[in-house]
């Protein structure tokens, strides 16, 4: 997703230095933008900084020290990482310590859709430093979702989002597995069902049916570790954490069998029947 993020500021016309853990991404970009060489000369070099990578223990790891702090003095600092509202607020008030302003975000889509009308970057924090950087979110959306100073909203709505998606899409897939159970054609259930449209059932079932289940969008390890942030959303807010957990398990499940780097749909093999011995 980082990746996807520094292309859309490139093609609009900003000057990007980029850093990625991974030389071989951040090769990506030679005569594109500055590649730097540690986290610190990226922070050094641009007055607004974006971080993106897979949640904020990894940010963490990567920016909590003291010679990062010392480079955050007067500039913006927009974390993209999927965390909590807690993480958050806890990120924001070491930010502002720091003598940085924060803003915190979230952006619902896949890499491809970046750039574009797809994806929705959701933000919040101050105001007036969401208005002052809104040409930096229009560069990654169409119509960034400004949710309120309140910095933990954004968080919030996409856990809610992504559950409600990530929901609806598992217990359609233990649903085939039960039809799959009982020797039932998956156009049966599929007659009777009436939340899924765009032709996602007729997606899911080829690619089930050959074993072909895509890649490339939001692989089962990201699913995963959000799945695991989930479940301290919901702790943290008080409400039942029964379902994240089960999701986080089927997920796991589905890790444990060799899918991590498949899209949601392999999620099937975690539910698959097994042959019943005499």
């Amino acid at each position: 997703m980082g990746s996807a993020l520094a292309k859309a500021l490139v093609a609009k016309g900003y000057e990007v230095t980029v850093w990625n853990r991974s030389h071989e991404k951040a090769a990506e970009f030679a005569g594109l933008a500055q590649v730097a060489d540690s986290v610190f000369d990226a922070f050094s070099a641009s007055s607004v900084i974006v971080v993106c990578v897979l949640n904020y223990e990894a940010s963490d790891s990567l920016i909590r020290s003291p010679e990062i702090e010392s480079a955050l003095s007067g500039k913006v600092l927009i974390q993209l990482s999927t965390g909590s509202p807690a993480d958050a607020r806890r990120t924001s008030a070491w930010a502002r310590a720091c003598g940085a302003g924060y803003l915190d975000g979230a952006i619902l889509g896949s890499p491809s859709m970046v750039g574009g009308d797809q994806a929705k970057v959701l933000v919040s924090g101050p105001p007036d430093l969401f208005d002052q950087n809104i040409d930096l979110f229009e560069a990654l959306t169409r119509q960034p979702t400004f949710c309120g100073d309140d910095i933990g909203r954004a968080a919030t709505l996409d856990h809610a989002a992504l559950e409600l998606s990530a929901g609806c899409a598992m217990v359609l897939f233990h649903a085939m597995a039960l039809c799959t159970a009982e020797s039932i054609p998956f156009e049966d259930l599929f007659g009777l069902a009436t939340p899924f449209k765009d032709g996602y059932l007729e997606r899911v079932t080829k690619g089930i049916a050959t074993g072909d289940v895509p890649s490339g969008t939001a692989p089962i390890y990201t699913w995963a570790a959000w799945a695991e942030t989930l479940e301290r959303v919901a702790d943290d807010a008080g409400v039942s954490a029964s379902l994240p957990r089960v999701l986080h398990e089927s997920l796991s499940r589905t890790i444990e069998l060799g899918q991590g780097d498949k899209d949601l749909p392999a999620v099937y093999e975690a539910f698959r029947p097994v042959p019943r011995t005499a």
